[in-house]
């Protein structure tokens, strides 16, 4: 029966460390517990000094074990407590509290500290810990490292202190919860668990933005698409993307510059922003030319002149302007087709290539059909009384005054 006791002490010994490992009751109060469980099953037992286990250390003033009954001068192999003098009436010293109203002053166990005149053990705030015994004060709880957190009170190992999450970073100490932890702003990224400092946000990089605060990677970055470019880092906005000005375009993504841009080539134009193609770039119409880069407007384009045509399209000189031919005329600018010359009126006649207008017969010349490029003389002795004679009947006969025929 002393045998099966003895075992019965040892396990119960055993939970008491376990209880104190696993609940959240003060280290001192869990072997009180251990050591009255103790004491139930020891009540049959021949031997009557068991009975004073529960008193462990109402009789013992330095260290006892819960789960032998027996005091100590030093650490023993058992779990043990360490004893105060003071009775369950008296106020505690520093580093020592009561596990319950009226019970001996016990001391404080890891994780816990008092001062002078507390009843109870105090936690170590969140974002602290403590592995030493009878602290006196808060201060002597270790606060967390700078990159990391803890929300567990009373922590007893600095294993609490985790790290602040990838997109996180802090260069502060004792921080109580994840939420502490500053973020990567808009426009940056970090991987790296448990960072100090902002410099660990890698900023996104040119031609790229990203909106999203806490990110941890550079998929985060999205690229500025195609007719825009970005020329700053760590850009947090889509504004940030500016568009190709008109006259330009680009087919790129994640341009980092306005030298991704493209000129529209000369002969063409384009008036829109942010063109993501040289399809944007217009043409010039048949009848203009135009020799500028990057234009902006149609107006760029500049119409052939009068007596000239163009039936090209995108001209970029001057040189694709043709002239009329002769015995023809052309009044107004950027004509885009031959079929603009217009055969000179009968009385008229053109002898000159591009020509805006067509002149009348002189007198003594008449034109009886279109597109002359001369005019017919009348017969010697006979003149017409107008320019712009259209027929051979209007030449009369000039009358004749001494020796000279006078029109």
């Amino acid at each position: 029966m002393h045998m099966c006791i003895d075992r019965l002490k040892i396990f119960i010994g055993q939970i008491c460390r376990v209880l104190a490992e696993l609940t959240v009751l003060p280290m001192t109060l869990t072997c009180i517990l251990a050591a009255w469980l103790m004491q139930v099953f020891a009540d049959g037992a021949s031997d009557t000094s068991s009975r004073t286990h529960l008193n462990c250390c109402a009789s013992c003033t330095d260290f006892c074990s819960p789960a032998s009954g027996n005091c100590y001068e030093k650490k023993g192999k058992d779990y043990y407590l360490e004893c105060s003098t003071r009775s369950g009436d008296e106020a505690c010293p520093s580093g020592y509290g009561k596990p319950v109203k009226g019970s001996p002053c016990m001391i404080c166990p890891e994780g816990t500290w008092s001062s002078e005149g507390m009843e109870l053990c105090q936690r170590c705030s969140a974002g602290s810990w403590s592995d030493q015994r009878g602290r006196s004060s808060k201060e002597n709880c270790i606060q967390c490292p700078v990159g990391t957190w803890s929300s567990q009170e009373g922590a007893i190992s600095p294993e609490a202190c985790q790290k602040c999450p990838a997109g996180h970073w802090s260069n502060r100490t004792g921080l109580g919860a994840i939420g502490d932890c500053q973020v990567c702003p808009a426009g940056t990224w970090s991987s790296d668990a448990g960072a100090t400092s902002a410099k660990t946000c890698v900023k996104c990089g040119k031609g790229k933005w990203s909106p999203q605060t806490a990110a941890v990677s550079e998929e985060a970055c999205v690229s500025c698409h195609p007719g825009r470019y970005n020329a700053q880092e760590g850009a947090s906005s889509h504004l940030s993307c500016l568009p190709c000005r008109a006259g330009t375009y680009s087919s790129a993504s994640a341009a980092t510059g306005p030298e991704a841009c493209v000129a529209c080539a000369v002969g063409s134009f384009s008036p829109g922003f942010g063109a993501v193609s040289n399809k944007t770039c217009s043409r010039c119409p048949p009848g203009t030319w135009s020799d500028t880069m990057a234009a902006n407007s149609q107006s760029s384009c500049r119409a052939c002149p009068t007596g000239t045509y163009s039936h090209a399209k995108g001209a970029t000189s001057a040189e694709t302007c043709w002239a009329c031919p002769k015995g023809t005329y052309q009044p107004i600018r950027a004509a885009g087709e031959e079929a603009l010359c217009i055969p000179c009126a009968v009385g008229n006649y053109s002898d000159q290539l591009g020509q805006g207008s067509c002149r009348f017969c002189p007198k003594g010349f008449y034109g009886d059909g279109f597109g002359l490029t001369a005019c017919h003389s009348c017969p010697e002795g006979s003149s017409t009384a107008q320019v712009g004679a259209i027929r051979a009947e209007l030449c009369q006969t000039l009358p004749i005054k001494g020796d000279s025929i006078f029109p």
